[in-house]
């Protein structure tokens, strides 16, 4: 695939950089077709939603950059009985919101799913996230997944909407490190 940019021919390679989002894109689909409580909320990234969105424009949801407000309403869904699935860039999606994914979600042991894509070392420190890994094991109910390839990001998804608890799913680069 090829496309210009300031003049410039730039191939981009199908190096794996966004076959986890496409995974995330499909399966999502695949769980919202069969469960309408599925509702996707997002803060201002939208990547591989357009099937999502098409199908399903009522249960979608783009909310701008208030990740806290985001999570919060993401809790209040799933009291009401909703499955609130929460997709940013990973540090907006558990660092940000820290408090209310900690009270509003963990603490009442919520099934909302959390989805965080990790692809943004160059853009500085605030898409970068801390140490998903380590932060993963503050909380008592969210169960996280750092799946390695694309056949373990969709397993990751089906099982953590299976559970029907909290959990984080950081997505990423294949073979690149979370942070």
């Amino acid at each position: 695939m090829a496309f210009q940019l300031a003049g410039r021919r730039i191939r981009r390679e199908s190096d794996g950089r966004t076959r986890m989002r496409k995974i995330f894109g499909k399966t999502i689909v695949k769980i919202a077709e069969k469960d309408p409580r599925v509702v996707l909320l997002t803060g201002d990234v939208e990547q591989e939603m357009d099937t999502f969105k098409e199908l399903f424009p009522d249960r979608f949801f783009n909310l701008g950059m208030c990740e806290q407000s985001i999570t919060s309403l993401a809790a209040g869904l799933a009291i009401d009985g909703f499955r609130p699935v929460i997709y940013s860039i990973s540090p907006f999606v558990i660092e940000r919101p820290y408090e209310q994914v900690k009270i509003d979600i963990d603490e009442q042991n919520l099934p909302v799913l959390l989805i965080g894509y990790s692809d943004y070392p160059t853009h500085g420190p605030t898409h970068r996230p801390l140490n998903p890994e380590r932060l993963a094991t503050v909380f008592k109910n969210v169960k996280s997944y750092f799946p390695e390839t694309e056949e373990a990001a969709e397993k990751a998804m089906l099982d953590a909407y299976l559970i029907k608890s909290p959990a984080m799913i950081y997505l990423k680069k294949n073979g690149s490190p979370i942070f």
